[in-house]
């Protein structure tokens, strides 16, 4: 429990350390050995401890700067879509055809049109096309025709990073399928020749695989393998070495840049599975508006997709998300930029520095202070919705980025927070829950070269925010510990 003179005390003495330019000092001083042990200045670091029920912050630490937040960018989005869009929002994606199947055939075009649906998986995937099964069609001779019109999306969008293929890198889009990623099955017979399933690529594609064992320990076994997709040839390259130290089966996930290619090999394959036959055929386009709808599909709502996108922070989810909030079609990531900072005036929430770009975090221009950052966090603790966001975000040592935190044990289980993570950036944001039952809304966020070495320092703060000491114990500990380093 902090008894409430101990937070008026860190409060004052906070305010104090501030002016006189101490800010060090007002951190825990296991947190402060933590990052001198990194080499993380101070100055590069950014807290807040807000108590939901109060007015002001307990601590603030470089509060008012800009940072990248990484992924705690998907804070923001979650917040805003609750807020526009209400918990049980849901996404429609459509079947089309110029007219209706006769004896089991259908003439003309079928036509897949989505409205942005973030987690249309295989499963709901399937569940659409049995709609059509059950409607007694059988063959689809014409193409198939993928909709993507509700979001225009600049041809020129470049991936994040030159891991073009990784599947963090895969792009939003109006109508896609298993986050536009294809997961690849690497497996191992009793001779140990490796053999490579992916599902689903793109209709007419193969593999090449140019995989080779070795006998090292299996460790990140991942970043021994290199893939390539190739468009033109329709070719996915596997290449490099994997250990025969590692489980068979395993696997990973890529994106071939293609959200329409991807979801019509989907849609072929399982289209194959209940029976059905289907050309080869598929090309991008627009539904006619003579058309006539053979079935629409209804996503799971929004409170249950923002479990996975926080939860595994799924980038392409959140970019999906936040192209829905622009409100208009096609849906540009302006237009949603544009609708974001309205609503976010209507609510009297005024955030100098933020700057969204996409939603997901994945960018090197997203910027927030963790002050706003912490603002929104109270804002929206006092919620209708504020149970769904905050069981949308990973728990301490329980689940999700959130579930191998080692430091944390004592907060294991109190606390729900987002974290982010890029080169020369590392991040937290979220609530924890006291002793006592109040709730701190907390920031961390770190932008340092050597941020990645910012993970103990974090994680020591979650556990100084559920069990505080003394500010002049904390000084003391850091003192005695750091004369003894030196």
């Amino acid at each position: 429990m902090r008894p409430p003179f101990l937070r008026l005390f860190l409060l004052v003495i906070g305010i104090v350390l501030t002016c006189n330019n101490g800010l060090a000092d007002s951190l825990p001083g296991s947190v402060r050995l933590a990052l001198d042990e990194a080499h993380i200045p101070v100055e590069h670091v950014g807290v807040v401890i807000w108590p939901v029920e109060r007015n002001a912050p307990d601590l603030a630490i470089h509060a008012e700067q800009a940072f990248s937040p990484a992924s705690t960018m998907k804070l923001v989005t979650s917040i805003a879509a609750l807020g526009m869009l209400g918990p049980a929002w849901t996404w429609h994606t459509r079947i089309l055809a110029d007219q209706a199947p006769q004896q089991g055939i259908l003439s003309g075009n079928l036509y897949l049109q989505g409205n942005g649906d973030p987690g249309l998986t295989d499963e709901q995937l399937y569940l659409l096309l049995h709609q059509l099964r059950q409607l007694g069609l059988t063959n689809i001779p014409g193409s198939l025709i993928i909709d993507e019109s509700a979001f225009n999306i600049p041809s020129s969008a470049q991936p994040f990073d030159d891991q073009r293929w990784r599947a963090y890198n895969a792009a939003p889009a109006a109508t896609m399928t298993n986050y536009d990623s294809t997961r690849v099955l690497l497996q191992r017979d009793a001779s140990g020749k490796i053999s490579i399933l992916a599902n689903h690529l793109p209709p007419d594609s193969r593999i090449i695989n140019q995989l080779t064992s070795s006998g090292q320990a299996c460790g990140d076994w991942r970043e021994d393998i290199q893939t390539d997709w190739d468009a033109g040839q329709q070719a996915l390259t596997v290449r490099g070495t994997w250990s025969r130290n590692c489980p068979s089966p395993s696997e990973f996930f890529i994106t071939e840049q293609n959200p329409a290619a991807t979801l019509a090999g989907a849609f072929a394959d399982i289209w194959h599975d209940l029976g059905g036959q289907i050309s080869q055929q598929w090309h991008e386009g627009s539904a006619p508006s003579s058309a006539i709808v053979l079935s629409d599909f209804s996503s799971q709502p929004l409170a249950s997709l923002l479990i996975p996108m926080n939860k595994y922070s799924n980038n392409v989810m959140a970019r999906n998300i936040w192209l829905t909030l622009a409100g208009n079609h096609p849906a540009t990531t302006q237009a949603a930029n544009d609708a974001v900072k309205k609503w976010l005036a209507t609510q009297g929430l005024t955030l100098r520095h933020l700057v969204t770009e996409n939603g997901s975090g994945l960018s090197r221009t997203a910027r927030i202070s963790p002050m706003d950052m912490a603002k929104l966090l109270v804002y929206a603790a006092h919620q209708p919705w504020w149970p769904e966001l905050a069981g949308s975000l990973p728990i301490t040592g329980v689940d999700g980025t959130m579930r191998k935190r080692t430091l944390t044990s004592a907060v294991a289980g109190h606390a729900h927070i987002k974290t982010g993570t890029l080169d020369g950036v590392k991040t937290l944001a979220g609530y924890v829950t006291l002793a006592d039952g109040h709730v701190d809304a907390v920031v961390f966020f770190i932008n340092d070269p050597q941020a990645n070495l910012g993970q103990k320092a974090q994680d020591l703060f979650l556990q100084s925010v559920f069990q505080p000491v003394s500010v002049l114990d904390s000084r003391q500990l850091y003192e005695s510990k750091n004369q003894t380093s030196q």
